[in-house]
């Protein structure tokens, strides 16, 4: 009974953190897929490198066309606005803006914190990512206030908007949805998979 206890209690541990996880490494490191927010990150933080609003989209455009890791809708990140969470009155930038995909990772998928660098202050998700730059990335979603796109500053946590298509901002680029199926079996599935075998030797070992 004890031997039985035990690896339920296992099982249903390993459901648990199944449940928790929120960020998931895919296709073999390439790819980040947050569980919250439904939402596959490129893991290369910096693959298209620093470049003007026009030149980044272009880009954008050249690697969806070649169908980059598999798949042809990779996008720039895009902002809600407004965003009660912002720390700005009128909702649109400042610290704290959750509601944005670029904000939502800084603050809840990876733990940083207002004002210092996502490098020095995370939850330790970071290391499934590389080339991280703790500077300006490129939003999709143009401003309805500023007479440019948003941008989000991975080396504070701010959120703005640029007044100026050429400036050379980073793009960290995602896509909506999962990319692949999760390979290991769930916990509940290893739960309900075990009890057949606990029960079958259970009655194995009454029997002697």
């Amino acid at each position: 009974m004890t031997r039985t206890c035990h690896l339920l209690s296992a099982a249903f541990a390993l459901t648990a953190s199944t449940a928790n996880a929120a960020l998931e490494s895919r296709l073999n490191g390439s790819a980040v897929y947050d569980t919250q927010t439904n939402l596959t990150w490129l893991a290369n933080a910096n693959l298209l490198g620093a470049g003007s609003w026009g030149v980044t989209n272009s880009l954008v455009d050249q690697l969806n066309a070649g169908a980059h890791l598999g798949f042809g809708d990779w996008r720039l990140p895009s902002t809600f606005t407004p965003d009660a969470t912002c720390s700005s009155p009128d909702g649109t930038n400042g610290f704290g803006c959750t509601r944005s995909e670029m904000g939502h990772l800084f603050y809840i998928s990876l733990g940083g914190t207002a004002g210092t660098s996502i490098l020095s202050s995370n939850n330790g998700a970071i290391s499934l990512f590389q080339s991280v730059q703790p500077a300006y990335y490129w939003s999709s979603t143009i401003s309805p206030i500023y007479p440019g796109p948003f941008t989000f500053v991975f080396g504070s946590g701010m959120q703005d908007a640029s007044n100026n298509y050429g400036s050379s901002y980073f793009a960290w680029l995602v896509r909506t949805g999962d990319v692949t199926p999760i390979p290991e079996p769930s916990g509940l599935a290893l739960l309900l998979l075990g009890i057949p075998l606990v029960l079958g030797a259970k009655k194995h070992f009454s029997r002697q």
